[in-house]
C-alpha cells in the first residue's frame, strides 16, 4: 500500500570511480580468463568505505552506549512491523558503536529460477580474474566467447563490444567497475550470475545484419545501467526473466532503459523485480516483431523520497527527481496492430505506472490484472497517466485492476499473442496474415520483493514502507556488517502486519 511517510534527507559521500576504456589501437593485449589479479577494484573501496550513515566509532565508548555485539544485534525471533510503516523497532544500534552496517537486503531469490540477490559489495573482496584489454582500450569480441566461470569472480578492465552474430556468455559473477558491454548486433547472455557496476546496452544497429540480443535470466544486477539511450542502439531484442535489478542509475545522466524498435522477439520482461530503476521507454513497429512486447508478472518499486544507507552512492537530487517523476513504463511509438501487453505487474512507491504519448500510441498500452499499490479500485486512474492528465497523452486500456498482488491462474482469452505470416519487401517485413492463440492455463506467482533496510542515527528503517497487499507478509533479510574490521552476515525475518487501509 502506498505510504505518505517521509524519510529524512541526510548527506553522505561514497566515492565511486568511473570505468576506463574507449578507443585504442588494435595492438593492445587482450586479457582473458586464464590471467589473475589480486588487486581490489575501484568499486571495492566505494562499497567498504566509511560514510556518515555508518556506525563507526565516535568519542563515546561502545560500552557507555550499551552497544550490542553483532550476535546480540540480530534477534532470533521474527520482528513484527505494521505495513505502511518505515520504522523497525526490533533492531537497535546506537551511534558510536563498533559495527558498520554494510547492507540489509532480502535473502531470498525473487523466485525458484533465480539466484539470491546478494549486495553491492559482495564481489569486491579477494582475487579476481581480469578480462579485457590490458591498456584499457575497447576489446572487440569477434568469436563466441564465455567470460568467467562459476569458480571465480571476473573483473572487466576495459569496455567490450560484441560483433555481428557473435555470442558472449557471462559464465560467472562479473564485476564491471562501470565498464561497458555493448552488443553491435551481437548476443549477450547471462544466467544465474551476479553483475555489479556494469553498463550493458546495444551499440549500433544494421537492418541487414543479424538481430542482436541481450538476455538476462535469473541474474542479480546492481549498480550500473541497462540499455540507456546511446543514439544508435537499434533493433536489439531484450529478454529479462526471473531477475533482480537494483539501483541501475549509476554513471550517466540517462537513467532509463530505452527500447528502440526491437525486432523478432522484441521485448520480454517477466517474473522480475525492478527497484530504483529508471524505467522503460519503449517504441516498436509490429512489422518487425514475431510477438507483441510483453511486461508480465514483475514488481516495479521506487521510494518516494531520498535517503541514506552505508552502501548508497552520492545522489544528484535533480537526477533523483527526474527518475521519480517519470512513469515506470513509457510508450512513445507503437506502429501496426500489436499492443504493449502489461500483465499482472505491481507498481509500488511514488511513481506513475505508465504513460502513452505521440500519435501512434493511442489504446496501445493494454494493462490486465495489474496492482497499482492501492486497495481502492475507484482511485486507479490516479496511478497512471492519460489524456485526463494532459491532452498530449494517449489513453491506455486498463482491464481488471487488482486490489492486491496475489497468485492468479490464467485461463480463457488471456495473454493473446499474434502468430503472423510475413513477406519481405526488400529488407522490410510486411504482415500478410495473422492468427491468434491463447496461452494454456497457468499460475502466475508474484516475484518476492523485500524493501531494503538502512541504518540512520541509531535507527533502522525501510527504504520504502512494506505493502501487505503486494505480498510483503513474511520478509527474510540478510544483514552484512563490519564489526571491528571483520565482515559478518546473518539472516532474520520480519513479519508484516496487515492494517485497515
Amino acid at each position: 500500500m502506498k505510504s505518505s511517510k517521509i524519510i529524512p534527507l541526510l548527506f553522505f559521500l561514497i566515492v565511486v570511480s568511473c570505468g576506463g576504456g574507449g578507443g585504442g589501437s588494435s595492438s593492445s593485449a587482450a586479457v582473458g580468463p586464464s590471467s589473475s589479479s589480486s588487486s581490489s577494484s575501484s568499486s571495492s573501496s566505494s562499497s567498504s568505505s566509511s560514510s556518515s550513515s555508518s556506525s563507526n566509532s565516535s568519542d563515546t565508548s561502545s560500552s557507555s552506549q550499551n552497544c550490542p555485539t553483532f550476535d546480540e544485534l540480530v534477534p532470533t525471533t521474527p520482528i513484527n512491523v505494521d505495513e505502511n510503516s518505515s520504522n523497525i523497532s526490533g533492531l537497535l544500534l546506537p551511534t558510536g558503536c563498533n559495527i558498520e552496517v554494510l547492507s540489509i537486503i532480502q535473502s531470498e531469490p525473487v523466485n525458484s529460477n533465480s539466484i539470491k540477490p546478494g549486495w553491492f559489495g559482495d564481489l569486491t573482496q579477494g582475487e579476481k580474474t581480469p578480462f579485457g584489454n590490458s591498456d584499457g582500450s575497447t576489446l572487440v569480441i569477434t568469436s563466441d566467447t564465455t567470460i568467467g566461470n562459476a569458480n571465480e569472480i571476473t573483473q572487466l578492465i576495459s569496455n567490450i563490444q560484441i560483433a555481428d552474430g557473435v555470442t558472449v556468455t557471462i559464465g560467472g559473477n562479473l564485476l564491471c567497475d562501470l565498464k561497458e558491454i555493448q552488443t553491435y548486433n551481437g548476443i549477450l547472455k547471462a544466467e544465474k550470475v551476479k553483475l555489479r557496476y556494469c553498463h550493458i546496452r546495444a551499440g549500433g544497429g544494421d537492418s541487414n545484419a543479424p538481430v542482436g540480443r541481450i538476455e538476462l535470466k535469473g541474474v542479480s544486477m546492481m549498480r550500473g545501467t541497462f540499455a540507456v539511450p546511446s543514439g544508435n542502439a537499434l533493433y536489439t531484442q531484450y529478454i529479462i526473466e526471473d531477475s533482480f535489478l537494483y539501483d541501475l542509475i549509476d554513471g550517466t545522466g540517462s537513467i532509463y532503459s530505452y527500447i528502440w524498435y526491437p525486432r523478432e522477439e522484441g521485448l520480454v520482461v517477466k517474473n522480475s523485480v525492478f527497484y530504483m530503476h529508471g524505467g522503460f521507454d519503449i517504441g516498436f513497429n509490429s512489422n518487425g516483431l514475431t510477438s507483441p512486447p510483453i511486461i508480465d508478472n514483475n514488481v516495479f518499486a521506487f521510494p518516494s523520497d531520498t535517503f541514506v544507507t552505508s552502501d548508497r552512492n552520492q545522489r544528484n537530487l535533480n537526477t533523483w527527481d527526474g527518475m521519480k517523476n517519470r512513469p515506470f513504463i513509457g510508450l512513445w511509438a507503437a506502429y501496426g496492430d500489436m499492443k504493449l501487453s502489461l500483465f499482472h505487474n505491481a507498481y509500488l512507491g511514488g511513481r506513475q505506472a505508465f504513460q502513452a504519448y505521440y500519435d501512434s500510441t493511442d489504446q496501445k498500452i493494454e494493462s490486465n490484472f495489474d496492482y497499482f499499490g492501492i486497495t481502492d479500485l475507484n482511485d486507479i486512474e490516479s496511478r497512471y497517466l492519460s489524456s485526463s492528465d494532459n491532452l498530449e497523452n494517449n489513453d491506455p486500456i486498463v482491464k481488471d485492476p487488482q486490489a492486491s498482488y496475489e497468485t492468479i491462474t490464467l485461463s480463457g482469452n488471456t495473454l493473446v499473442k499474434s502468430e503472423a505470416t510475413y513477406q519481405f519487401d526488400g529488407t522490410n517485413a510486411i504482415l500478410v496474415d495473422g492468427t491468434t492463440y491463447v496461452d494454456p492455463p497457468r499460475e502466475l506467482i508474484p516475484p518476492i520483493f523485500a524493501p531494503p533496510i538502512y541504518w540512520s542515527l541509531g535507527e533502522f528503517k525501510f527504504e520504502m514502507p512494506p505493502d501487505y497487499e503486494a505480498g510483503m507478509k513474511e520478509l527474510n533479510y540478510e544483514i552484512v556488517v563490519s564489526e571491528a574490521g571483520v565482515e559478518k552476515s546473518k539472516t532474520f525475518k520480519v513479519i508484516i502486519n496487515d492494517i485497515v487501509d
